[in-house]
């Protein structure tokens, strides 16, 4: 068990641990770790509303990115279709059903101690059965579900065209069309007297459409760095040549299309994913697309951060216990609290003690979920034969 803990704690601090084998492509654990990061920052609400509508822009669609780009890596369309699903429904649901019971047993003793009424666990358990999800667990089901939806349409395509480029370009066209009826229908619906449970289920399957072009595209990104990487560079020329210096070209574009990103800003309103508060779908994706990018070929250009890495690795255990277990309330309070006899400007002084608090103190609650609970996350004990070795 210590030997264990240890080896969780390396992951906070060497690159090497957190290599396992090769099984880890760090520069998109650092990708989550980011956009994990500027998640809890949005939701501290300690932010300026114009930065807080450019990360609404980007912080989700970067999850999906990536779901869609390690789908190309991991060749998911070409394996048998009933593993796949079943892995994803094991590394997504389970960790889905375990954190709304952790949230209705935080719910049920505020309930206890009388801050909150019986209509809030009530809401959960319709929310979860509905797949809704409670607070910000709304967002596994959309991904598991944006997620099956690309695997299944690549599925069919695959035995029709065999050309990689041109399946994933019309599964691109097909599931924008389908989202962009989706999004007018459900706004059109949700004025309508419709059923509460209804209207959540209808926009649970908008949401789930729409993140689909945002899979689509980490998916054509793979296949895009899959390309380049294999052309040697011995073998290149001209611009080829240029394309292939990765790290001060990658750096550069990712930086551009930030730059972009933000300079667009002030001209758009904040984008509520979760509510499908989004003015207008288009722009959404191509600020998503472009802001995801260009995170994501930062990333890729600079050395590996292990504690950025570590908060990648762990951003779904992040996702599911900053708001539903106040694991940012404690971290604002201590932020306020500790940190407000520091000099300098009140607002930004709160703002990034409140979200380094709040990121500190979710370094225990991995390393208890991971350690003492992996279940939670989809995964076995270790057997005694692993105990062994490890002692």
């Amino acid at each position: 068990m210590i030997k264990r803990i240890k080896e969780e704690l390396a992951l906070l601090y060497s690159t090497k641990a957190q290599s396992q084998n090769g099984k880890r492509i760090t520069y998109l654990d650092m990708v989550r770790g980011i956009a994990i990061f500027l998640v809890v920052a949005g939701h501290s609400g300690l932010i300026g509303h114009e930065h807080n509508v450019w990360l609404s822009t980007f912080h989700l669609p970067a999850f999906f990115v990536v779901s869609g780009l390690l789908m190309q890596m991991k060749k998911e369309d070409e394996q048998p279709l009933g593993k796949v699903i079943i892995h994803k429904i094991k590394g997504i649901m389970l960790p889905y059903i375990w954190f709304s019971l952790g949230s209705l047993l935080v719910i049920l003793i505020q309930v206890l101690r009388g801050k909150l009424t019986w209509e809030v666990p009530k809401e959960l358990i319709i929310k979860t059965i509905g797949l809704q999800g409670y607070s910000v667990l709304w967002f596994l089901p959309v991904l598991l579900l944006g997620e099956l939806l690309v695997l299944l349409l690549f599925k069919a395509f695959n035995k029709i065209i065999k050309k990689k480029i041109a399946v994933v370009l019309i599964a691109a066209g097909i599931f924008t069309g389908i989202a962009t009826i989706s999004f007018y229908a459900y706004h059109f619906v949700a004025v309508k007297p419709v059923n509460t449970f209804v209207l959540g289920e209808f926009r649970l399957l908008t949401k789930s459409v729409i993140s689909t072009v945002f899979i689509v595209f980490g998916y054509l990104t793979g296949i895009l760095f899959t390309y380049i990487k294999k052309k040697p560079k011995k073998e290149a020329a001209g611009f080829k040549a240029w394309l292939c210096q990765f790290d001060i070209i990658d750096m550069v574009l990712g930086a551009v299309l930030f730059a972009v990103n933000y300079i667009v800003v002030p001209y758009i309103q904040i984008m509520d994913f979760n509510n499908v508060n989004l003015h207008n779908l288009f722009v959404y994706w191509g600020l998503g697309l472009c802001g995801s990018l260009g995170l994501l070929l930062i990333c890729k250009s600079i050395p590996n951060i292990p504690l950025v890495t570590f908060y990648g690795q762990n951003s779904l255990i992040i996702m599911c216990t900053h708001l539903n277990f106040y694991i940012l309330n404690a971290g604002m309070i201590i932020g306020r609290d500790v940190f407000e006899p520091l000099p300098g400007p009140d607002g930004l002084q709160l703002m990034v003690s409140a979200i380094i608090c709040t990121m500190l103190l979710e370094i225990p609650v991995i390393l208890i979920v991971r350690i003492f609970f992996p279940f939670v996350l989809g995964r076995k004990y270790p057997s005694r034969k692993q105990k062994e070795n490890n002692a």
